[in-house]
């Protein structure tokens, strides 16, 4: 369940910018989302996915490979800080749901947004009539002709309304059967959310099929009824008839039972593929209000309703609405029928979508902005100390050094950049400063790259972690993040940039700026991660100055201490243990390995894990606790030796400029005379 502060917007870390948010707010339109989003993965894989629910949806449905978040409070000002946030490509609502703060922040955002299956309730219809401002600017892709019809009356010309319906999007997701221990070998038909009007229809019409029925085909009725609570009274109701039932409480249903009633609530979705037919509640007596047969449809069965049964699934080949009178002749036929393998076409429904919203998948990335603007005249003060620091006259080391920098604090890419180039320098060795905790030094980042073969000093002072490095023989010294730093001079200047968040929005406080953008103009190269270089920094860089473009890359596993190839973690569920400032990455390098993030425990950078982290990853307090938990070559330095887990090791890839910045690099490290 979702907390205060996930609502608030406020613990938003590892989302990647760019990505397609996904929302949903019930089980059923969050099977749409997980449609689309197996649509979008097969036809565009490089666009990352987040998934939003309400509470109502987010402990029902599955979190699957996708990146999973809490929608945010609709309320001024809240919105807009949870968009700043994620900074989303687009956002696409599934069927009706509309929040009207966040449909105004994302218009002043530019951030396109789509109401996919849009049904066109009641609710929604006279929330446009009452605000017609909340629906201009939306794309509109209806379920069906007449939700259309009713949305065209509704917005007029000012709609943006595809006439192509959609269809019941909920087909196109897969239904994945649930544990049934010691299943009795009989047929067996779900009737699934009823009320008790379609307890009263069904269960004389069931006591009247086993009447007709030989005891060799018997079948099995389960209810489920749309309150779990109710369970004891349904069985009440089927004994009244003189049905024997049973409830759930785990059992399989005996021999001598003839309904069988679940009173726990997450496990209907999950029987549909043990059945062989379906009647849903919601039919009988509720004229107006019927349940969707979506989930049964997507299995295969056929589904019968009562009279009130209409909405667009229900137009579905084989949907049935039947007068109360024809239940018996009605569940006769649907046994008989049987399962069909699922409809080809209802995965191509979510497939046609996402090709109708591409458009949407390649607009620009919301530009950034200050996450607290609260602070900003702090920020101020801090550029102007920042700007004033990097005057200081610096001594200088008896040896060439390079330092490696950036203009955000933590994230940027630094030390993978630092750990390059010092593999391309004999004799080179790397500087770290390591992380203040508890009154001491954490050395997450060199334990990291010593732990790969680098020789490292640790220390905060730069100039006499490069006279100890020195000492060791070292003919050259690379400093990780010491750019900026006033301890020691540099020969060589590499600011990392990550093109996705160049600046952090705003000096700290404000943001997660550390060094205005003119700072660039006393680089001697600058590395653009994860994307060109933005145009409006380039204004910055002196004329030669070297550009290169780098991206992560898996390079293989850590594993009991040992180092593992990538094809030595086979493809699957995985739990993720992860902190550092941007974990938004490693989740989309695991799901490029096929490895699917399921449970995602986050810290924040530079965590030290606790006993109740430890225990995380033993098993307690996770759902599968056999599942491998997976985390980062960082991270693992920070753990004992014997946890189990799983680390993956990442690299650059350079798209362009490798060699100049390597010529760039072995150039600062040729002694003077030599030059």
């Amino acid at each position: 369940m979702s907390s205060v502060r996930d609502r608030l917007g406020l613990p938003v870390v590892h989302v990647e910018p760019g990505a397609l948010v996904l929302h949903a707010a019930s089980f059923g339109e969050g099977r749409i989302a997980a449609a689309l989003a197996a649509a979008v993965t097969r036809m565009r894989p490089e666009v990352a996915i987040v998934r939003t629910f309400t509470r109502a949806a987010a402990s029902r449905v599955d979190t699957g490979a996708w990146q999973d978040l809490a929608w945010p409070l609709d309320l001024p000002g809240v919105t807009g800080a949870w968009l700043d946030r994620v900074r989303p490509r687009a956002v696409w609502l599934c069927e009706a749901e509309l929040w009207p703060c966040m449909l105004a922040a994302c218009r002043s955002r530019r951030i396109p947004v789509a109401v996919v299956g849009a049904t066109a309730r009641d609710g929604t219809l006279r929330l446009l009539r009452a605000w017609p401002g909340v629906g201009r600017g939306l794309r509109w892709l209806p379920a069906d002709t007449r939700a259309e019809a009713r949305l065209r009356a509704v917005l007029g010309s000012d709609g943006d309304i595809e006439g192509t319906p959609t269809g019941d999007l909920k087909l196109a997701a897969p239904v994945e059967a649930a544990p049934w221990p010691d299943r009795p070998q009989r047929p067996v038909v779900i009737a699934g959310s009823t009320h008790p009007a379609d307890e009263a229809a069904l269960l004389p019409a069931w006591r009247a099929l086993l009447r007709s029925t030989p005891d060799a085909a018997r079948p099995l009725l389960v209810i489920a009824p749309r309150d779990a609570a109710r369970a004891r009274s349904v069985c009440v109701a089927a004994a009244g008839v003189g049905l024997r039932a049973l409830t759930w409480g785990g059992r399989a249903g005996g021999p001598d039972a003839d309904v069988l009633v679940l009173d726990t609530l997450g496990v209907l979705a999950g029987l549909y593929p043990h059945a062989r037919a379906a009647f849903i509640g919601g039919t009988v007596g509720r004229a107006g209000r019927p349940h969707a047969p979506s989930e049964a449809l997507a299995c295969g069965l056929p589904v019968i309703g009562g009279p009130g049964a209409a909405g667009t699934a229900w137009a579905h080949p084989r949907a049935r609405a039947v007068p109360v009178d024809r239940l018996p002749d009605a569940l006769r036929d649907a046994l008989a029928a049987g399962r069909e393998q699922p409809a080809p076409a209802a995965g191509a429904n979510a497939d046609a979508v996402v090709r109708r919203l591409r458009w949407t998948l390649d607009t620009p990335v919301p530009t950034e902005r200050a996450p607290r603007p609260w602070l900003l005249p702090l920020g101020w003060v801090w550029e102007g100390l920042a700007t004033a620091r990097t005057r200081l006259e610096r001594p200088r080391a008896p040896v060439p050094v390079i330092a490696v920098g950036a203009l955000i604090a933590g994230g940027a890419g630094k030390t993978e950049v630092a750990a390059w180039i010092a593999a391309q320098l004999p004799g080179a060795w790397i500087a770290a400063r390591g992380t203040a905790r508890g009154g001491g030094w954490l050395g997450d980042e060199p334990a990291m790259l010593a732990a790969r073969g680098f020789d490292v000093v640790r220390g905060p002072d730069r100039h006499a972690a490069a006279r100890a490095a020195v000492d060791a023989g070292a003919r050259c010294v690379v400093l990780d993040d010491g750019w900026t730093t006033p301890t020691v001079a540099h020969d060589l200047a590499v600011v990392c940039i990550d093109a996705r968040r160049p600046t952090g929005g705003a000096a700290i406080p404000a943001g997660e700026g550390k060094v205005p953008a003119s700072s660039l103009r006393h680089a001697h190269a600058v590395v653009s991660l994860h994307g060109p270089l933005p145009g409006d920094l380039r204004g910055w860089l002196r004329p030669d100055a070297v550009v290169a473009e780098a991206r992560y890359v898996p390079t293989g596993w850590i594993h009991d201490g040992q180092a593992l190839p990538l094809d030595a973690f086979p493809p699957g569920d995985v739990d993720v243990l992860v902190g550092i400032a941007h974990p938004g990455g490693l989740l989309r390098l695991l799901r490029g390995l096929g490895v699917r993030p399921r449970a995602v425990r986050r810290r924040p950078d530079h965590h030290v894990f606790g006993r109740a982290d430890l225990a995380w990853i033993g098993g307690s307090g996770r759902t599968h606790a056999t599942r491998p938990v997976v985390t980062t070559e960082k991270d693992l330095a920070r753990l004992p030796t014997a946890t189990g887990a799983w680390a993956l090791r990442i690299g650059l890839a350079f798209d362009s400029g490798e060699d100049a910045l390597r010529a760039c690099v072995e150039a600062a490290c040729v002694p003077p005379a030599a030059r």
